[in-house]
């Protein structure tokens, strides 16, 4: 999945519409001055791990490609190349392309030890970033969908399994349980 990617391309659409925008743009009250008080480090954190997170996903996007279409693509060389010449091309090319010759069948990006290290060191400004940002009505699609992304990749549960309650409700599809093999189905109760 490439959700941060999907948001971008979003967020390009979206400043195209300049009508809309200002149809339903509203003022907020935001302040004037604001000390930094580590504002732009956070900031810069959480641009480092949105950054780390869109390549993960454009690598994964990438060997599932090739994995279909049996390509044989070298990730590693993908990194060193972009590295120069290329409108994606950055220092942080370097510890990925290294990532990538370190662990050839790296799954997912973000399992190196060390891109996870940097991760990690970003986690709580980028937080706090994306946090500030939503409670002060300032979009940062990207910026929310790489930290969901994160946040999903860590965990052995996620939401989803609500949907698969809510399809077995509306459907009758049925679902899986965490503490049994099978399928299953619930009568569930209907409100007025």
């Amino acid at each position: 999945p490439a959700p941060t990617i999907a948001e971008a391309v979003a967020a390009r659409s979206l400043s195209g519409a300049v009508d809309a925008r200002a149809a339903l743009a509203t003022k907020r009250d935001l302040p004037d001055d604001v000390e930094d008080d580590g504002l732009l480090d956070a900031i810069g954190e959480a641009l480092l791990g949105t950054i780390l997170c869109a390549y993960a996903q454009g690598f994964s996007v990438i060997r599932a490609a090739s994995a279909h279409y049996e390509w044989g693509v070298d990730c590693a060389a993908v990194a060193r190349i972009w590295r120069k010449g290329c409108i994606i091309q950055s220092a942080l090319l370097v510890p990925i392309a290294d990532a990538f010759k370190k662990h050839p069948d790296l799954a997912v990006l973000l399992q190196d030890g060390d891109i996870k290290q940097l991760v990690g060191d970003a986690e709580e400004g980028w937080r706090d970033t994306v946090a500030a940002a939503v409670l002060a009505g300032l979009p940062v699609p990207a910026m929310a969908s790489a930290l969901g992304y994160l946040d999903a990749l860590r965990s052995e549960r996620l939401w989803t399994a609500l949907t698969q309650a809510q399809r077995d409700l509306f459907g009758a599809h049925t679902y899986r349980r965490t503490d049994r093999d099978g399928r299953f189905h619930t009568d569930w109760p209907v409100g007025d």
